[in-house]
């Protein structure tokens, strides 16, 4: 029975907070009533915290501190498959798997080695910020469901390798003692909340709010714990009564308790990893540049000799470009909605979307109709995703065609190297785009 379940815990109310993972909110730890609040909820018994934002030194502290307060080891998770910099300042933030896919050979032994470096620093950066259930997205925007089941030596297919970047991470993780979970499409509980499994042993929902009778829903359809609820206290109510009202048993509430205590049992089994910021970011730069595709055409457009004189029009997230190291490379640079006359020369668009699994997403439609209209009156055009490859299926007319797969300032910058020579385009696009001649690899 479930006072029979989770020995220390004096109240149901623990023993329901155990069922929930909180959001943490990094950038907020300063402000000292949400820092209390949070402080509160490591008393009550919460089983951890989702992590987003912050500075890492800021982060390190604090994260102990709950850890020490806390009556058993917290779960402290944070989206990690570009590595903990996706989420954390002064963390490195590496290329999405679509990059790897797109700048890794695996029958090459220099780009396996190059690989498992890359994991063991997502790793231990990880470590470091106290981080100890990483989660990874896989599967995003895969047309294949087919992933090789061998060891990475094997040829990879076309386009399920994305796939295999990620689960391989989360491999990587998992052998070095983390509690890593795997995101992926094709499992789902009712109100389309998904499911997340560890091994078998776990699924936790992402859900955003709490509705009659959404928690006792999931629960019931075999979720174990509620990942990031916006009001893990208001979570926790409705648990308590959808359980005194018959909703959710005993027997189920007690599964699941003891499932997460297992997965409790073993925090802390990370080993000792010692994180090595500045070469870390040079590791994040040599896959960024490795993973920059020259999808179409070349001719007498690289190397460009005066890049002063190339007019650049960007479009989709400009928020990427406000702190473009390409802003200082040109002369001229305009948003789509207001761009500088260009006397036909050739110009290079940027498309910035940073999600390489879901098309323009960040890019409206009326946007992407400009680009075109604009590259009608000028030719020859080049066209830069930065983030989603799919965009590119907009521009075919273009006499260049470049991915990237990241809106990075580091994918930015190896784009401009390409294009001036000082490296060569080393990237093999990693999946389909409906273009003549261009079937992925």
């Amino acid at each position: 029975m479930l006072q029979n379940v989770c020995s220390g815990f004096a109240t149901l109310e623990k023993r329901l907070y155990q069922l929930v993972i909180a959001r943490l909110d990094g950038d907020r730890i300063g402000d000292v009533l949400y820092r209390d609040h949070i402080l509160d909820l490591a008393k009550k018994g919460i089983a951890g915290f989702m992590l987003r934002g912050g500075a890492r030194d800021e982060l390190q502290s604090f994260i102990g501190s709950l850890q020490s307060l806390a009556e058993r080891p917290l779960f402290i998770a944070s989206y990690a498959e570009r590595g903990i910099g996706e989420q954390i300042r002064e963390t490195t933030r590496f290329p999405s798997p679509m990059a790897f896919a797109a700048a890794m050979d695996v029958n090459d032994p220099r780009d396996l080695h190059l690989l498992s470096e890359t994991f063991t620093a997502i790793a231990a950066e990880a470590a470091d910020c106290g981080i100890n259930m990483p989660l990874i997205r896989v599967g995003y925007g895969s047309h294949s469901s087919c992933i090789p089941a061998s060891g990475p030596g094997t040829a990879l297919p076309s386009p399920g390798e994305t796939r295999w970047f990620s689960s391989e991470l989360a491999a990587t993780l998992r052998d070095s003692g983390f509690l890593a979970l795997s995101e992926g499409p094709g499992n789902s509980v009712p109100d389309g909340m998904t499911v997340v499994a560890y091994d078998g042993a776990l699924s936790a929902g992402l859900c955003d709010s709490v509705r009659e009778p959404g928690v006792a829903v999931y629960m019931e359809a075999g979720v174990d714990i509620l990942l990031g609820p916006e009001d893990p206290d208001a979570v926790v109510d409705e648990l308590a009564r959808a359980l005194l009202e018959g909703r959710i048993t005993e027997e189920r509430i007690a599964f699941s308790l003891a499932r997460v205590d297992v997965l409790k049992s073993m925090i802390g089994s990370v080993g000792e990893m010692k994180a090595d910021y500045p070469r870390n970011e040079r590791l994040s730069r040599l896959i960024a540049g490795k993973a920059v595709t020259l999808v179409k055409g070349k001719g007498r457009f690289f190397p460009v000799r005066d890049s002063d004189n190339i007019p650049l029009v960007y479009a989709g997230d400009t928020s990427y470009f406000r702190t473009s190291p390409l802003r200082f490379y040109v002369k001229q640079a305009s948003h789509v909605g207001k761009p500088l006359p260009t006397h036909e020369r050739p110009v290079m668009y940027l498309i910035f979307t940073d999600e390489p699994f879901r098309g323009a997403s960040n890019t409206g439609e009326e946007e992407m109709e400009s680009v075109v209209r604009l590259m009608r009156g000028t030719t020859p055009s080049v066209v830069v995703s930065f983030g989603s490859p799919y965009v590119l299926n907009r521009f075919k007319e273009a006499a260049v065609l470049i991915a990237a797969y990241d809106a990075s300032a580091e994918a930015q910058d190896a784009v401009f190297r390409c294009i001036t020579g000082e490296m060569d385009f080393q990237g093999r696009l990693p999946v389909t785009l409906d273009m003549p001649d261009k079937p992925g690899r």
